[in-house]
């Protein structure tokens, strides 16, 4: 919800009904505009309430008015945020990816309350990061910019890493049955970063399907570990929550994925054991590059044992930007210059082998790792 749109609701809400022309003449925008408004509006309110027409008098039909002040509240937190650049991009994400088609940038300005030059300085700083997405923006004279990404999946993780911290998501549409949810989740993985990490997917996911974005790449690099009846139960509830628009199997990976990056004792023993001989293969490669770089006796063979599972899962948290928990300083990394540099080399030929840039925990990790070999 941007600015007008806010000021809109609040007009509603202070009037009981108004007639168009009362609209118009408030807001100083033509009939096309204002039509405009609304539709944005209604797109944004969802199930919360809903301007609607009367006989030529507008008025507003609210359905969950605590849902209604609750998402008063959110703009206006996020109005007060918007003078730091960070949150600028990240309400300037979510509005290219709500676009249908291009943004006039002299219309995001006005919505963001900032000169045209400092639009075009956070969108410097945004294509900087969208460029780790595979995702960029493209410009096109008298039309403006819109959003182009190479998988259709980092839609959503552009929302998961760019967005949500920041710019809180309208609540989904469809009413899930919270207890039930977490009931399912916790059979699977009773963390609760793992509760919190799939229902937020599962929000990004229903948000994505609202505005015409369905997930049906293939992602790559990435691994299933279980079995289809271990998870039967909660993907059959999320089919029940999607039975009008069903799920495809890639928007099913994008909500569970939390569940394969890390280790779980319900993993699939077979599918662990053949993703583990695909990673050893990898690793075998990666070998020659190492010794090829860093000049250091070391049992490899050993090294891979000891690592194969953090190896693994590594690959599912790149996929998906999610990073290892970073326990260890770059200071206390230091220490170790030789197993460091092994640590670098490993990271330089998997993220050659994936195209994904690998975080510098997962760097840490591996130097760690590395030094407990050369020990």
């Amino acid at each position: 919800m941007n600015g007008r749109e806010y000021l809109l609701l609040k007009y509603f809400i202070v009037n009981d009904s108004v007639s168009f022309s009362e609209l118009i003449a408030q807001f100083h925008v033509s009939k096309r505009t204002m039509l405009k408004y609304i539709a944005s509006l209604n797109d944004n309110l969802q199930e919360i309430a809903e301007v609607r027409n009367n006989q030529g008098r507008y008025y507003l039909k609210v359905k969950d008015y605590q849902r209604l002040t609750s998402l008063q509240t959110s703009f206006l937190k996020l109005s007060l945020d918007l003078n730091d650049p960070v949150k600028r991009c990240a309400y300037i994400t979510y509005q290219l990816i709500k676009a249908d088609g291009y943004i006039v940038l002299e219309e995001l300005a006005d919505q963001l309350a900032i000169s045209k030059g400092t639009l075009v300085k956070d969108l410097s700083n945004l294509k900087a990061s969208l460029a780790e997405y595979r995702a960029e923006i493209l410009s096109a004279t008298n039309k403006g910019i819109k959003l182009v990404v190479k998988k259709d999946y980092v839609y959503g993780l552009l929302l998961a890493g760019l967005v949500c911290d920041y710019y809180p998501l309208p609540e989904a549409s469809v009413q899930t049955e919270q207890t039930k949810l977490t009931a399912l989740i916790g059979k699977i993985d009773p963390s609760e970063k793992t509760q919190v990490l799939v229902k937020r997917n599962l929000a990004i996911v229903l948000n994505l399907i609202s505005h015409g974005h369905r997930m049906t790449d293939k992602i790559p690099c990435y691994q299933n570990l279980f079995a289809t009846d271990t998870m039967a139960d909660l993907w059959t509830y999320l089919k029940q929550i999607s039975r009008q628009k069903p799920f495809t199997s890639t928007e099913l990976q994008f909500i569970c994925y939390p569940f394969n990056i890390k280790f779980n004792a319900k993993m699939d023993p077979q599918l662990l054991s053949a993703n583990l001989d695909q990673i050893e293969d990898v690793y075998h490669k990666a070998e020659e590059t190492i010794k090829a770089k860093v000049d250091v006796e070391l049992d490899f063979q050993h090294f891979f044992l000891q690592t194969r599972y953090h190896l693994l899962f590594m690959l599912n948290r790149v996929v998906f930007k999610t990073e290892a928990e970073n326990l260890l300083s770059d200071e206390a990394i230091e220490k170790y210059p030789v197993a460091l540099e092994l640590s670098l080399a490993t990271v330089a030929f998997f993220e050659n082998y994936t195209f994904f840039r690998i975080s510098k925990s997962e760097v840490n990790y591996l130097t760690i790792y590395y030094q407990m070999e050369l020990e």
